[in-house]
């Protein structure tokens, strides 16, 4: 009776150990994700790298987001597509071009840009 007892004690103190854990791994994630989404950090601002990027009027922010995501100019495509849909720019359509985005620039700078709000500063020449 006392070695059941026990074992069910054990039983519940593994689950709490397991739920706790698993909470934290949620909030962890989750303050991680918000903060890449709503900072404006930029990608990589030590090893800068500027890449071209063709958008044509047919685009949606999804495709926008997975090229930039893999010329590696921001961090995830989904904090992209969630920073333009909770932005100034949300109502604001891609104008078409080419345009040259660095590495040292942030999701909303990129989106500012990408939208005709801001000029594009070419870092090339520099």
């Amino acid at each position: 009776m006392r070695v059941k007892r026990l074992s069910i004690l054990y039983l519940k103190t593994i689950y709490n150990i397991l739920l706790v854990g698993v909470l934290f791994g949620l909030l962890f994630f989750g303050y991680y994700f918000a903060y890449q989404t709503f900072s404006n950090d930029p990608y990589d601002s030590i090893d800068v790298k500027t890449e071209p990027i063709t958008i044509t009027s047919k685009d949606s922010v999804e495709k926008v987001a997975r090229e930039l995501r893999k010329k590696e100019l921001i961090i995830g495509r989904y904090q992209f597509q969630m920073r333009k849909s909770f932005s100034k720019y949300r109502t604001q359509k891609f104008v078409p071009g080419t345009y040259w985005i660095s590495s040292s620039l942030g999701i909303e700078d990129i989106i500012a840009i990408l939208t005709g709000e801001r000029k594009q500063v070419d870092e090339r020449n520099q």
